[in-house]
């Protein structure tokens, strides 16, 4: 669809206003948005830093009755990384899992993400454990993140358990993972 692709130039480009502008045509038009519209929309909104634009997306989406995906998801939770807003991150999460959709590493890893950002280590690692849960092998930056976090609120003990299960997934520490797991040593009282 031609729509689908100025959306996604929008997207592409962080011009989120432009984006909006799109929808605001296809309304006009007898041409309704799909779950693609939607998602790139949602996308361009994080790019351009609007997280409740992008909520707002997502509950329109909703009302419409056009049925997200995972990517639709994603894109949210990343706006809500974005803005370090990890309980609406983890809301829409709850949403996702709610509708019976598999989260992929990009949800679990924005939604670790914004746990860091808002110090929420507890919540960062029952993200793992959640992965773990449902057969989602975490990456480098997905772990890195949850260690960080420990790191940052001081909770050593957890940041080492969380990279001597680093094994378990097959991941190799790489220098992030090394500075902040001395960090938190450092930080130990």
């Amino acid at each position: 669809r031609a729509y689908n692709a100025v959306v996604s130039s929008c997207e592409k480009a962080a011009r989120w206003q432009h984006a909006l502008q799109m929808l605001e045509e296809l309304q006009r038009s007898t041409v309704l948005p799909d779950v693609f519209t939607f998602s790139a929309l949602i996308s361009a909104c994080e790019k351009g830093r609007q997280w409740r634009q992008a909520l707002n997306l997502l509950e329109d989406l909703q009302r419409r009755k056009v049925k997200a995906n995972t990517v639709t998801f994603d894109a949210a939770i990343s706006a809500c990384e974005s803005a370090g807003k990890w309980k609406h991150a983890l809301h829409i999460l709850s949403v996702l899992l709610a509708e019976d959709m598999m989260p992929n590493v990009v949800t679990y890893g924005a939604a670790i993400s914004t746990c860091q950002q808002g110090m929420q280590w507890q919540q960062a690692i029952q993200l793992l454990h959640d992965m773990k849960l449902r057969r989602c092998k975490p990456n480098m930056t997905v772990c890195n993140a949850a260690i960080s976090v420990c790191e940052k609120r001081r909770k050593w003990q957890q940041a080492l358990c969380l990279y001597a299960g680093l094994q378990g997934f097959l991941l190799m520490p790489d220098p992030v993972t090394y500075m902040a797991i001395t960090g938190a040593c450092q930080k130990r009282g």
